[in-house]
């Protein structure tokens, strides 16, 4: 069995939100879970969360900084 962390903080590093989740389960599930209800701008995140992430954060007003996928 696996466990995955994920962390939302600031742009300092400062800790707003932590989750721990099965590693078998989609970090995706947990990054949506984690910005619920936080007024957000701007979200630097993986290149794995591109397309349906990016799709999500536009429709909260957010900038998503993600990297192209190659």
């Amino acid at each position: 069995m696996t466990t995955k962390a994920l962390a939302l903080v600031k742009a300092l590093g400062n800790l707003v939100r932590f989750a721990l989740m099965p590693g078998q389960i989609g970090e995706i599930t947990g990054a949506k879970k984690l910005i619920e209800g936080l007024p957000l701008g701007v979200l630097p995140a993986d290149k794995a969360y591109a397309d349906h992430f990016r799709d999500l954060l536009k429709s909260k007003g957010v900038e998503a900084v993600i990297a192209s996928k190659p």
